[in-house]
């Protein structure tokens, strides 16, 4: 049996975790062509928190863990603007019951969000993700939406801009799937100002595991 980690190893542990979700975070707005100043800030003021040597390793992890939000947020709201969503669906078995997650960032505010129904299918849940996110947004306001569903980000962004014009109906005919929940994106972005952003999934992206985590907790709430 391994010796129990000393205080001061657990330390270590948590500044390499809270580090790598640091990292993944600003790699996240990176890869879209965000390029936030404070990273270094940050990085050095979670070192002085956690290594703090009047605090314990939990109380220094919970101050380092607060440092990182209120960056994050500040982030957001200065090099990026707008309201960021962070979404994911899950589904076990595909189809089956489901769950899903999103992460709303407002500048100084965040909120997170979940749910699940008994019966679903991942692509439902991705698009119910996207939806409950965008119906708690003022009208008019700016918003990207970051989601690892390619299918979310194509319908939103285009196929249903056709599918509208055409009397909600492909070019060949063919019935739409998850019609209603297409109309209904249809109409909240109709009233909002959306970008959306395509994500690799379980590519170490914090937030997008954070949404991940979420979805499987919406999916794990239903009975």
């Amino acid at each position: 049996m391994n010796a129990p980690l000393s205080a001061q190893e657990r330390a270590v542990a948590m500044t390499d975790s809270l580090m790598t979700f640091v990292d993944g975070y600003a790699k996240a707005y990176a890869d879209h062509g965000f390029a936030p100043k404070e990273w270094k800030a940050l990085h050095a003021a979670l070192l002085r928190a956690l290594t703090n040597e009047h605090s314990s390793a939990e109380s220094s992890l919970l101050a380092g863990a607060e440092t990182v939000a209120q960056t994050e947020r500040s982030v957001v709201a200065t090099d990026a603007g707008g309201i960021h969503i962070w979404t994911d669906g899950a589904c076990e078995p595909n189809p089956g019951r489901g769950g899903w997650g999103a992460i709303i960032i407002n500048g100084v505010a965040s909120r997170e969000i979940f749910g699940g129904e008994r019966q679903s299918t991942n692509n439902r849940m991705e698009f119910i993700a996207a939806l409950k996110a965008l119906e708690l947004v003022d009208d008019g306001t700016t918003v990207t939406v970051f989601t690892d569903s390619m299918l979310l980000v194509k319908t939103a962004s285009d196929w249903m801009h056709s599918w509208r014009k055409r009397g909600w109906t492909r070019k060949n005919g063919a019935a739409i799937a998850n019609l209603d929940l297409v109309k209904a994106l249809a109409s909240e972005c109709t009233r909002l100002k959306v970008t959306w952003k395509h994500v690799k999934a379980h590519s170490g992206i914090a937030l997008n595991e954070r949404a991940d985590w979420l979805a499987n907790k919406g999916r794990r709430s239903i009975a």
